[in-house]
């Protein structure tokens, strides 16, 4: 072998050895970009996370505020307003809804849960949310409160609720809080049923024009109610009014108790955090339930 091929033979491992390290070098570049990214990405993740504890403090502070004026709830207070909780690193969208405006489907008599479903698939979430170990219908059957509106679709006649369906159950009904409706905030469609359900349409025009009119109801008193709906002392009322006014505290209240807080965090880099807290305003705060989306940008 000559020395000319010796020199070719050395050029061409010098050129492989120079295509291999480029090719480790470009290897170890984007595997470093790549890891740059995911850093970059997790930390923006710990930053949305931050923004929603932080917007979720700010609505803590609102509702505490709140409970400590004159312990009436309604669609006036401040509570209700949405807000934006803001920092350096992000935004924070932040909704507060009580739940005491809805029914809770775990107290919902019977009649009224035939005034929203048809009667088999009442009876059958009846049976469901019972202590009695007899059923009437050859299925599973939880003997207890549901604890989740979900559940429904494992109560004989819900398999194929629709999502549209499932979202106008969730507008009338919950499983949080008590057996009482706040009539400060509850809307009228639910105040309606309500209302008829347990045999009360007789005073149900007079009541929801207050609240028509943006006010509110600062107790159910009935000598109160009677001044304020009717204009006259409860005495002066007919006798089928009186009775209707003397039931409201069976079924209302003026305040709430429980909340649901969405809250959804954008992050200065497009990084989203969407949160639903639902809780429970007493000494404190305590979270009843907690559910959030994927991380998406």
């Amino acid at each position: 072998m000559g020395v000319r091929d010796s020199k070719g033979i050395i050029s061409i491992f010098v050129l492989w050895a120079v295509f291999i390290s480029v090719l480790i070098a470009i290897g170890v570049g984007y595997r470093a970009t790549l890891e740059l990214k995911s850093a970059s990405y997790h930390r923006d993740r710990v930053v949305a996370r931050n923004l929603v504890w932080n917007g979720l403090n700010q609505a803590f502070k609102i509702l505490e505020k709140d409970s400590e004026s004159n312990g009436i709830d309604s669609l006036n207070d401040n509570w209700c307003l949405p807000f934006d909780y803001q920092s350096r690193d992000g935004i924070c969208h932040v909704e507060i809804m009580d739940e005491d405006r809805k029914v809770n489907i775990n107290f919902a008599s019977d009649a009224l849960l035939k005034k929203v479903f048809n009667t088999e698939f009442a009876n059958s979430i009846i049976d469901w949310r019972d202590e009695n170990e007899e059923s009437f219908f050859d299925y599973p059957f939880r003997n207890g409160p549901l604890k989740s509106l979900y559940e429904l679709r494992y109560v004989k006649g819900g398999e194929n609720l629709k999502p549209e369906e499932m979202d106008e159950i969730k507008r009338t009904f919950t499983v949080y809080g008590d057996d009482k409706l706040n009539i400060n905030t509850v809307n009228q469609e639910v105040f309606d049923i309500v209302m008829t359900a347990y045999h009360l349409d007789n005073i149900k025009n007079g009541l929801w024009q207050i609240r028509e009119g943006g006010d509110y109801f600062e107790s159910l008193n009935p000598d109160y109610i009677a001044r304020l709906v009717y204009g006259k002392n409860f005495d002066k009322l007919s006798g089928d009014i009186r009775n209707s006014i003397q039931k409201l505290n069976n079924f209302f209240k003026v305040s709430s108790d429980y909340f649901r807080i969405y809250l959804v965090a954008t992050t200065n880099r497009g990084i989203k955090k969407e949160v639903a807290v639902v809780i429970k305003r007493e000494r404190g705060f305590n979270i009843l339930s907690w559910k959030e989306n994927f991380w998406t940008q």
